[in-house]
């Protein structure tokens, strides 16, 4: 541990041959030779004090192997608080802590000089401490082993690196709390940066997929990876739309904006957002585009069709009625073309013409039935309420259900048995008609499109009508699959939707929810068990006071 002095074998006899010259020479001589030079060399020394004592740093001279402090500059003692007498002779590990002092003990032991970036906690005046990176220089000094200890005072840059510490935290709750899943790269497209969101995305913690490549973190966005790679070459932000989600049982849908990091750094940062709602939602502006086209079609095929009916409805009263023998006019024509009416109507009678007749005449007034009901339907409605019997408004329901079927979806209300529970007594309610008789047609589709998507044997659909609570009470129940309590939690939630994509916009419960909730200031609730079927209750204030709760 201990370095040699400077100098070489014969310093000693130099040193004794330049004293024997000094004492030969007369105190005039050495004034003369040498006290410049001395004097010259003090000055130096003086000065190299003062920069010493200057010095922001806290300096020591200590012996390496006990610590004992042999000199301090004016900082040291100053800083410490400890006056220089006392600072000199004691043990530079006196001034640390146990843990501390081993360490300092430790660094003296060494020959290599060691940098600050080892932290101490040294006295500082008016009492606690301060922390100081040290600096340690092992010296050989007179055939002893020295150390030049350095302190400095580290306050600043720690309380900055907290700073930073904080900054960086904050900044990245602000990235992890962020709604879109934010994902850099470098310019081998391996991860930057992943906040929470992309990182439960993609099932890996944010820190583990640091130097994961793009593709191994979201490989279900084969496009990003090629947008980024342009961006950066480019310096060029992108924008992809409608990418494909992650789960293909899952209709999911994001957009991607791609930004350059720019100034000479090879990384780019994406921002994806789930846009899934906003493309149903697009989808379903789309379908309300054809569905509005379609309701005119339908209310002008409606009005066309009007006039044929009324014409075979004519024609077939005008039919029975010149066939019947208690006209005078009947009687009359018949006499003179020689026909026996009698006769004739026992032929018709035989071959069931006039059952035929009526049962055209009943098909006819029940299409017309039907076609004022969708004339009735597809009008604006002016929002204006009244009171209108409940009753009244299932039946029209009822009406418009059992004219339609769907292909497609493979319902027919034909096929199903349906059962009407009206009360008697059941007074009229303040409603806007039309609203009321949508949510009745919603509910009773729901129930025919479960049904047959479950293929219950024997299907069945019961429409109630009551009063409960001082509200009146619609419930429409079915026999088919039910449903688990996830799936019941949800099904007012606008697009949520069990059937398969494409089959169902999800917004048939979310628009009851609407009219009843939000219009009617009614309830609305569901009842429902796997394999126990499903019954959706609507209640509605009777004279339009708002019910105190939303859900039944």
């Amino acid at each position: 541990m201990k370095r040699p002095s400077e100098g070489g074998p014969d310093d000693g006899e130099e040193h004794g041959g330049l004293r024997d010259k000094l004492m030969g020479l007369g105190e005039r001589s050495v004034r003369k030779t040498y006290y410049p030079e001395l004097r010259k060399r003090m000055e130096e020394l003086e000065r190299f004090r003062t920069l010493l004592d200057s010095a922001g740093d806290l300096i020591f001279v200590v012996e390496a192997e006990s610590g004992r402090i042999l000199d301090a500059n004016e900082t040291a003692w100053r800083k410490t608080g400890t006056e220089r007498e006392k600072l000199l002779g004691t043990s530079i590990q006196d001034l640390l802590s146990p843990d501390e002092a081993s360490e300092a003990a430790r660094l003296l032991s060494c020959e290599a000089a060691t940098s600050d970036d080892q932290v101490f906690h040294l006295p500082l005046a008016g009492g606690g401490r301060f922390p100081a990176g040290i600096t340690v220089n092992v010296l050989g000094m007179n055939n002893r082993s020295m150390a030049v200890v350095v302190a400095r005072d580290v306050t600043a840059r720690i309380e900055a690196q907290r700073d930073m510490a904080r900054a960086w935290g904050y900044l990245r709750s602000i990235v992890d709390a962020m709604p879109s899943i934010l994902v850099g790269v470098n310019d081998r497209l391996e991860i930057t940066l992943l906040n929470a969101l992309g990182a439960d995305m993609a099932g890996v913690a944010p820190e583990s997929a640091r130097g994961m490549t793009l593709a191994s973190v979201l490989p279900w966005l084969p496009d990003l990876g090629p947008a980024l790679a342009g961006a950066m070459a480019d310096n060029r932000p992108r924008t992809l739309r409608k990418l494909p989600g992650k789960d293909p049982g899952v209709a999911k849908w994001y957009d991607a904006t791609v930004f350059p990091l720019g100034q000479g750094r090879g990384e780019a940062v994406a921002r994806i957002d789930d846009v899934s709602a906003r493309v149903r939602m697009e989808e379903v502006l789309m379908q309300t585009e054809k569905m509005l086209s379609v309701g005119a079609l339908a209310a002008g095929m409606a009005h066309e069709i009007n006039n044929p009916l009324a014409g075979i409805l004519q024609g077939v009263q005008s039919v029975l009625r010149r066939f019947a023998p208690d006209l005078e006019a009947n009687r009359k024509a018949a006499a003179s073309t020689g026909l026996d009416l009698d006769v004739l109507a026992a032929y018709m009678e035989q071959r069931e013409i006039p059952s035929m007749l009526h049962s055209i005449q009943e098909s006819g007034v029940r299409a017309a039935r039907i076609v004022s009901n969708i004339l009735e339907f597809s009008r604006r409605s002016d929002l204006s309420k009244a009171q209108v019997p409940l009753s009244q408004m299932v039946d029209k329901a009822l009406e418009l259900a059992l004219s339609e079927f769907d292909i497609k979806k493979k319902y027919d209300f034909r096929h199903i048995r349906i059962t009407r529970q009206d009360d008697p007594v059941l007074p009229s309610v303040w409603c806007v008609p039309t609203q009321i008789e949508q949510v009745i047609l919603n509910l009773i589709k729901n129930a025919a499109q479960a049904l047959s998507a479950s293929g219950t044997p024997e299907p069945a659909i019961t429409i109630r009508t009551g009063l409960c609570d001082g509200l009146a009470c619609i419930e429409v129940e079915d026999n088919g699959p039910g449903m688990d309590d996830a799936t019941r939690e949800r099904v007012f939630e606008p697009f949520f939707t069990t059937k398969g994509p494409g089959e169902g916009t999800g917004l048939g419960l979310s628009v009851v929810y609407y009219i009843v909730v939000e219009q009617h200031e009614g309830r609305v609730g569901v009842r429902s068990a796997p394999g126990e079927g499903t019954t959706v209750s609507v209640k509605l204030p009777l004279n339009g006071r708002p019910a105190r709760e939303k859900r039944a």
